[in-house]
């Protein structure tokens, strides 16, 4: 029982989701702690069992209860309950809010030292926080005895993330966004600026899974309803899919045909691609019967079908829903 409050918070934090965490102790009461997310109130999931408690208390995002051991199962069932009326599923997202966008130029010692003017930090003041986006992180490693930190460059400066190391698991291939605040790093009586991340996010055009789901909302939608999943100028240049992009693709195809080839190969040979250009290029291709593809465990195979004359590939109703999603302001 005393840790269940600090277990409830990391398991939290690692997972997002509501969380109640009991102790029992050798009398077979059960102390419990909970930690809530954005927008679901837990005291009032806790009212909604109270009748279980022996004693609860709290507020909207933390709070307290005992129960005897042999009740916990009737109030996981009802406070599970009570969480899927409340449409929990939807509040599982976490949002994470920034001050400002700035560039790589924009940082400096000075911009640093400022910053540190809005001191001290807590709750009520949780200090500026930065997006920066398309970024290629270089030299990325792990570092700590647990080797549960990362640390990586984005010349001329170092960035360091705690608790981020498996953020790069899956490698550094392509654009990612970061939050962070430029801080002063005192090493050996030597200052110098690093970057202390407070996210990092794989660009999704150059996810595997994101950029097909993306792919794939943008055929499934209305056009009506495409400007609502809403653009960045940076978005708009990672899905402008050209001609020389389609021509490129097209004689990629022509020599891969059944023999297949990895997604993440192709892409990292061609630097004017990315996943969501390769992935939404072989729908429009294939929706103006040049090619017929599949995807397998991110392997593409394809098969290059017989023209019968001319086509006009932007006509396709998928480049022109496309070039509608695009151009909307």
């Amino acid at each position: 029982p005393g840790v269940i409050g600090i277990v409830a918070s990391k398991l939290q934090e690692t997972w997002y989701h509501p969380v109640v965490v009991i102790g029992i102790d050798e009398k077979g009461m059960g102390k419990g702690s909970c930690r809530s997310v954005e927008g679901f109130n837990i005291f009032e999931a806790l009212q909604s069992c109270s009748e279980l408690f022996t004693t609860f208390g709290g507020h909207e995002q933390a709070a307290g209860l005992s129960i005897p051991a042999e009740d916990i199962p009737q109030f996981a069932e009802k406070v599970n309950d009570y969480a899927s009326e409340k449409g929990i599923d939807r509040l599982l997202t976490k949002t994470m809010y920034y001050d400002s966008v700035m560039g790589i130029g924009d940082v400096s010692e000075a911009l640093a030292e400022e910053l540190d003017q809005f001191e001290p930090y807590g709750v009520g003041n949780p200090g500026p926080v930065f997006l920066m986006e398309g970024l290629k992180p270089q030299d990325a490693r792990k570092m700590g005895s647990d080797k549960t930190h990362l640390m990586f460059s984005l010349p001329p400066y170092r960035c360091v993330g705690f608790g981020m190391g498996a953020a790069l698991d899956d490698g550094t291939d392509g654009q990612f966004s970061i939050l962070c605040k430029p801080e002063i790093n005192c090493f050996r009586d030597k200052k110098s600026v690093q970057l202390l991340l407070k996210d990092i996010k794989r660009s999704p055009f150059y996810h595997n899974q994101s950029a097909y789901n993306l792919v794939e909302r943008i055929k499934n939608a209305p056009v009506a309803e495409l400007p609502e999943l809403g653009l960045t100028d940076l978005d708009r240049e990672a899905m402008n899919l050209t001609r020389e992009d389609l021509k490129l693709i097209y004689a990629l195809m022509r020599q891969v045909q059944l023999k297949g080839a990895a997604v993440d190969q192709i892409v990292r040979k061609f630097e004017t691609l990315n996943v969501f250009k390769l992935l939404i290029g072989l729908n429009i291709l294939q929706e103006s019967e040049l090619i017929r593809f599949r995807l397998k465990k991110g392997v593409v195979f394809c098969e290059i079908l017989a023209s019968n004359g001319k086509k006009d590939i932007q006509k396709a109703p998928l480049m022109v829903k496309l070039r509608t999603y695009l151009d909307y302001e």
